[in-house]
């Protein structure tokens, strides 16, 4: 029988590990408005550029997509 706490020092040990051989650089953004899908960009974690501008470039993108198709 296998102890709890172990069990979650093993997870948390185990996902550290991952992050330092596999790191996060992207992730993905999935815009919703007025429970309608608007479209997603991506966001990038090593670049130098702020994240709230990365955030308002891709809201940018996106809203010029949604006026060229007519939305």
């Amino acid at each position: 029988m296998a102890i709890p706490i172990f069990i979650r020092i093993g997870e948390i040990i185990g996902q550290r590990i991952r992050l330092k051989l596999h790191p996060i650089k992207k992730v993905k953004i999935r815009r919703w408005h007025n429970e309608q899908f608007i479209g997603c960009g991506e966001l990038d974690l090593t670049s130098s550029e702020s994240i709230i501008a990365q955030l308002d470039k891709i809201d940018e993108d996106l809203m010029k997509r949604n006026t060229t198709n007519g939305r």
